[in-house]
């Protein structure tokens, strides 16, 4: 991951994600601790399945795939200048 990190990232976000199949979103919400690790398995689900789908390609013609990479990420976090934002929680 420390590779993607530092030498991969930037050149894989500067991509415009809007070809067939291609797909960039980003949403932000606040979750319970339980629905987190919920949504965290399904979320390894999905790249099991990713993973899965590769295999059953590979019999599959070069000229008949694409290469694509999947990046998943979910973590607590509060974008740095929104956090002036935030309501104090013994406010609420």
């Amino acid at each position: 991951m420390n590779f993607f990190r530092d030498a991969v990232m930037a050149d894989y976000f500067a991509g415009g994600f809007d070809g067939e199949g291609e797909l960039l979103t980003l949403v932000h919400g606040q979750l319970s601790t339980q629905a987190a690790r919920e949504l965290r398995a399904r979320l390894q689900r999905v790249a099991e399945d990713f993973a899965r789908q590769h295999s059953l390609d590979q019999k599959l013609a070069e000229h008949e795939k694409r290469p694509y990479s999947m990046v998943l990420g979910m973590r607590s976090w509060l974008f740095e200048h929104f956090r002036h934002l935030q309501r104090n929680a013994k406010s609420c």
